[in-house]
């Protein structure tokens, strides 16, 4: 057969095509095919999706009955759902059809009781032929597909056509069924609608027509109005559901969703009334008996039918096979008088979707009933038709959908996974040169855009419609096409500067957003199994509900998980869920062994026996006998709300105006002349409490007109400056958003502001707040609001809101402008991030500092391309900044070491009590013999720093590891992703793991050191919370924090006095951020001078990580590490270069009484004896 090999095929034509779009074919010679071949990797290691679902279950709208025996098995089995790699592409010359070669990526879940199964069933490949329609998809080497295909005799090889089979395309990306039949009108705007999720939010509700926002609520109303009705047990009449409604209208879920969408109840009481009848009629003609009369004629073209039970209420589908997601209305068991597809007098469970308007039955419309169907049948709940019920007209039908209807909306989604998933994105060209004047290479691709008038006119997101198509060198609109009358209204206020940022930072975001996705956690749980899942910290298995009643908050259902007592599960017998890796705030995704995420929410407790979930359906209903998996979710939402805010940049309001000027255009802030009267009279308690620096800051914060800094340099006390600013602005009657990154440094500020007994609100989940705020929780001032008019006297009766960035999302914002936002930590948020909260105030105030952490970005290419760049950087300046120097932090010794490494003499100690404080401590003799520990722990002031040089120990580090402490390395490995490949996003194995990373992430010599300066420190009496230590990586802060607990389990039996270990602190360095403590030990962690220069070389490589971790110092600061080794690193070298000779101590053995062995065999017998 003549094949050719080809490059790229295009998608799908659609309507929103003018043309289709060339394919490019290459003459393949066949001497490079096999070198070509396997020149991919098995990309996704994991796996088909058996072990989710029975063999049995197979999708049946397509006939796929074959005869087994004619297929060679040999081969792998494509005629059931089989998620594999393509390992070649070729097209056949003579019938165009595309031929990919697959191979499996079969899981050792299937074949955990026979091991020696899993690389043959790895092995297994097939080819398929692609013909028809599915032979213009657009597929690559190296992209994963969910194929199921049926046998050809004739081929010897599986094939997918019209009539048969379904190619899936990138299938780990689970696309809403609702945006896939969204897309059918316009599927630029859908794609804009998933980056850009939300952008009419908060900028576009407000402007929204009444009857718009009212046709949203009065719909979601409805819903909920229907769905308790179908749940209750026993039928009910007229004056029930009315009952039912006025009940769901005084519910407090409902006043926020009026209060968020700024209407009254009296605005939506009459529609929702006037469902209420139609509703009683929906249960005359198909809830009651068949022998009752009916009230309504049964129409011909309704469903012949009635339903005998309610199956589910708001189904959750996650259906890798077909990489889609979606939630399902009712699930009803039905039993058909009269069907089209058969089946008459069998009881069924069928899909039902309650529309609220007037019945269309659009494509829209019955499309999400074709997926639903789709979707059931794949997950093992055979389903030939679905209900669509347009309850305003009381009509119902069944939709069954045809072959070609199924063929195409897979084929409209597998269009859309390639402008979500960037796996195609247009080839860059190779000069800019290329692209003229007004023109960027575009972040990401976008179909093309429709012409329609109003549709156009109308959209939400025509600015960013316009703004993609007016900067895209490859689209050339049409004179009369209906775009170019919209787009000079919706971008004519903008200019160069504008799309330059706005361009700048979508790639910048596109790379972050890449990067993320080479480790794509969610698509773990169809490729790992639970407990390959669990060995990496991901989830927790093996789980049952621990009680037959499920604690319920209006919406809400609390329910409690234990760990079911399976034989061989736990190799210790004792399971401790606290130690699990899940905490309290953790959005979480449970699943049954049998169905994938049913249901999603926060925890809100966790015990040492069980897990406490919030979840927004009661589990007891249909899976109360199941066994659970509780899996972390990684949500993307932080991508999307960056690139919104991006978008409300563009905007045409007074405030985008300004905020481009001072962001993009850098104009300089301007400052009242005068100061308010209320700072010489009530104020003077304020400023008492501040330096002459603070107070300066503190008078220019108040008198900025638009905006001003405040570089807080270590220990300056910038959290007491922000804290009279906020009580000046408060009793000045102001009002006030304090918000961070981190709910803790939000909480921190609030946290001083309660001491000064200032009344403020904290927006968030109750479980992401400090306890001892919870008073200030909104689910606690809020409690007893029932109306909308409550909640809105209740949030407007606060005039300081805290709240985290990602939290200003929060609808107080449509209701309230704001005048002042303090930004905290301001150096440590992105761009993006922090543009939402500026919106919402007219003036705001960023504090931060610049030479210490920066913004956490992944990707090193977003990194090298400015997206560590804060908004505090870009807008520094002398005529902006107030920079507060007196530190109350660190004697003169440590603060010279941070003035040599960073601050340029410009840090200065406040007071003399601070430049003289040394480490109060006695250290006999006879306690410690050891020279180099006596010297280590030296009190003098000069001595403050000491380096201890371990020199190259990563050798005797793996061999101890491996040796003496494989239960505490074997743990560390399988629960830290230090062992992700940040190149390439892939899992080492655990063999790989350990031959590399032990001496790269973890160092048991320097850990052995650490322990044995806590253990002196201790034992002389120094108090265990005045101490901190500190290292690079998080294997490394496990295993000293792990080696700690083992010393005071040790000292504790063995001499029955335990140390009192647990007042100090193990952490990385990001999260001793804005703390200190009297001594600091930071472990360097690296060794050799040999290995890679990635990601973890680059963390030692920052002068802004060292920074922050020699300035948590107070008295003394004590470095471990391998100074030719981290010498390597600039910073190390400017630190090491400013430490007197006297202060570097060699740990060599006979020297100052030093040796390795008797330190590491103590440590053994530490752990041993534990």
């Amino acid at each position: 057969m003549d094949i050719i090999k080809r490059s790229m095929s295009s998608p799908l034509e659609h309507q929103n095509e003018d043309t289709a779009k060339k394919i490019k074919l290459q003459e393949s010679p066949k001497s490079k095919q096999e070198g070509e071949m396997k020149a991919y990797p098995d990309i996704v290691k994991k796996d088909n999706y058996d072990f989710l679902f029975d063999d049995e279950n197979d999708f049946n709208f397509v006939d796929m009955d074959i005869s087994r025996n004619q297929i060679n098995f040999t081969k792998l089995d494509l005629t059931k759902w089989q998620r594999c790699v393509v390992e070649e592409i070729q097209r056949d010359r003579k019938t165009c059809a595309l031929i990919v070669r697959v191979k499996c990526t079969q899981s050792s879940y299937d074949c955990s009781e026979n091991k020696e199964n899993i690389n043959v069933m790895e092995d297994l490949q097939a080819t398929c032929y692609l013909r028809g329609p599915w032979s213009t998809a657009e597929i690559n080497e190296g992209d994963v597909l969910s194929l199921k295909a049926k046998w050809d005799n004739q081929l010897n090889s599986f094939y997918v056509d019209k009539d048969e089979g379904i190619c899936v395309v990138n299938p780990d990306v689970l696309i809403p069924a609702t945006t896939v039949v969204g897309s059918l009108f316009c599927r630029r705007k859908a794609v804009l609608q998933d980056r850009f999720r939300g952008i009419d939010a908060n900028s576009k509700i407000a402007s929204d027509p009444l009857s718009c926002r009212l046709f949203m609520v009065v719909g979601s109303l409805v819903h909920e109005l229907l769905q308790i009705v179908l749940s209750l047990p026993a039928i009910i009449n007229l004056e029930q559901i009315n009952k039912i409604a006025e009940d769901l209208l005084n519910s407090s879920d409902t006043a926020f969703m009026l209060y968020s969408s700024q209407l009254k109840k009296e605005d939506v009481l009459p529609e929702i009334l006037q469902f209420v009848p139609t509703i009683h009629n929906f249960l005359e003609q198909y809830i009651r008996p068949r022998e009752t009369s009916s009230s309504l004629p049964m129409q011909a073209e309704n469903f012949q039918g009635h339903i005998c039970d309610i199956e589910d209420i708001e189904q959750n589908l996650w259906v890798p096979q077909l990489g889609l997601k979606g939630k399902v209305d009712v699930s009803a068991r039905v039993r058909k008088t009269y069907s089209l597809s058969g089946n008459q007098g069998k009881s069924l469970v069928l899909p039902l979707e309650l529309k609220t308007g007037r019945a269309s039955f659009s494509m829209e419309h019955k499309g999400q009933i074709i997926l639903y169907q789709m979707m059931l049948t794949a997950i093992g709940k055979p389903t030939q038709s679905g209900l669509l019920l347009y309850l305003r007209d009381c009509i119902m039908r069944e939709i069954t959908g045809s072959r070609n209807e199924q063929r195409d909306l897979i084929a409209l989604r597998n269009d859309l996974s390639r402008y979500l998933t960037l796996s195609s994105g247009r080839l860059k060209r190779e000069k800019q040169s290329e692209i003229s004047i007004g023109k960027y290479e575009q972040p990401f691709e976008l179909p093309e855009p429709i012409s329609h008038p109003t549709a156009c006119a109308k959209c939400p997101y025509n600015t960013l419609c316009c703004t993609f198509a007016q900067t895209d060198p490859d689209i050339k609109l049409s004179t009369h096409h209906e775009l170019r009358k919209v787009m000079k209204d919706s971008t004519d206020h903008l200019y160069a500067g504008d799309y330059d940022y706005f361009m700048k930072w979508c790639h910048l975001l596109i790379m972050e957003e890449q990067e993320s996705r080479k480790t794509n956690v969610t698509a773990a749980l169809w490729t790992q199994t639970p407990d390959e899942r669990e060995e990496l910290g991901r989830a927790v298995g093996n789980l049952m509900l621990s009680s037959k009643e499920i604690k319920s908050d209006e919406s809400r259902f609390v329910h409690k998980f234990n760990v079911k007592k399976v034989e061989q599960t736990l190799s210790n017998g004792n399971w401790d869920l606290t130690t699990s890796g899940f905490s309290v705030g953790e959005y979480v995704i449970v699943s049954t062994t049998k169905y994938l995420a049913i249901a999603s929410g926060l925890i809100v407790d966790i015990t040492p026996d069980y897990i406490a979930v919030s979840l927004e359906r009661n589990l007891l209903q249909n899976y109360a006998d199941c066994k659970f998996v509780i899996d972390k979710y990684e949500s993307q939402v932080g991508n999307a709300f960056n690139l919104t805010n991006l978008s409300l940049m563009l905007d045409n309001t007074e405030r985008s105006r300004q905020l481009r000027g001072i962001i993009i255009e850098r104009q300089k802030p301007s400052f009242f002349k005068t100061l308010p009267k209320i700072v010489s009279t009530k104020g003077v308690e304020i400023m008492k409490l501040l330096n002459s620096v603070q107070r300066k800051a503190v008078l220019r914060a108040l008198t900025a007109q638009s905006f001003m800094l405040i570089k807080g340099l270590p220990g300056t006390g910038k959290t007491q400056t922000l804290v009279a600013i906020i009580r000046f602005l408060d009793i000045m009657g102001k009002s006030v958003i304090v918000t961070s990154h981190t709910h803790m440094a939000v909480d921190n500020i609030l946290l001083r502001l309660k001491s000064f007994n200032v009344r403020f609100l904290r927006l968030g989940s109750a479980a992401r707040i400090n306890p001892l705020l919870q008073e200030f929780s909104e689910t606690h001032v809020l409690a007893n609001c029932r109306t909308e008019t409550d909640l809105s006297k209740a949030y407007n009766s606060f005039n300081i809101i805290g709240v985290s960035c990602l939290g200003t999302t929060h609808s107080i914002f449509l209701h309230r402008r704001f005048d002042f936002c303090i930004v905290d930590e301001a150096t440590q948020v992105m761009q993006p991030t922090v543009l939402r909260p500026l919106y919402f105030c007219d003036r705001f105030i960023l504090v931060g500092d610049p030479d210490q952490l920066p913004p956490l970005v992944r990707s090193l290419e977003a990194r090298q391309n400015g997206a560590e760049e804060s908004l505090f950087q870009r807008l520094d300046c002398p005529e902006a900044t107030s920079v507060l120097t007196l530190q109350y932090r660190m004697n003169k010794t440590i603060s010279r070491l941070a003035n040599a490494l960073t601050y340029k003499g410009n840090l200065q100690c406040a007071t003399d009590d601070v430049k003289n404080a040394n480490m109060k401590i006695s250290i006999p003799n006879e306690l410690v013999p050891e020279r180099w520990l006596q010297r280590a722990l030296q009190t003098h002031i000069d001595q403050s720093v000491v380096f201890l040089d371990t020199n190259d120990c990563s050798q005797r580090s793996l061999d101890y590891a491996q040796n003496k402490l494989v239960q505490i390395c074997s743990a560390i490995e399988q629960s830290f992703p230090e062992n992700e490949n940040s190149d390439t996003g892939k899992f080492e194995s655990k063999s790989q793991a350990r031959s590399k990373r032990l001496s790269k992430y973890t160092n048991y010599c320097e850990a052995a050191v650490v322990a044995r300066l806590i253990e002196t420190l201790l034992t002389v009496g120094y108090d265990s919370d005045r101490i901190g230590v500190i290292a690079p990586y998080r294997a490394q802060v496990e295993l000293l924090r792990r080696l700690s607990q083992e010393h005071h389990d040790y000292h504790k039996k063995h001499s029955g006095k335990s140390l009192n270990i647990d007042g100090i602190e193990v952490n990385t360095v990001d999260q001793y951020q804005g703390r200190d403590k009297d001594i600091v030990i930071y472990s360097c962690s690296r060794t050799g001078c040999g290995g890679e220069r990635s990601r973890d070389s680059e963390i030692l490589d920052d002068k802004r990580r060292l920074t922050v971790a020699i300035t948590r110092a107070k008295h003394k600061l004590i470095i471990v590490g391998d100074a030719a080794c981290v010498q390597q690193y600039s910073p190390f070298k400017t630190l090491l270069g400013n430490i007197p000779g006297l202060c570097k101590i060699t740990l060599q053995n006979g020297k100052y009484d030093f040796q390795w062995q008797p330190l590491l065999d103590n440590l053994s017998l530490v752990v041993k004896g534990s």
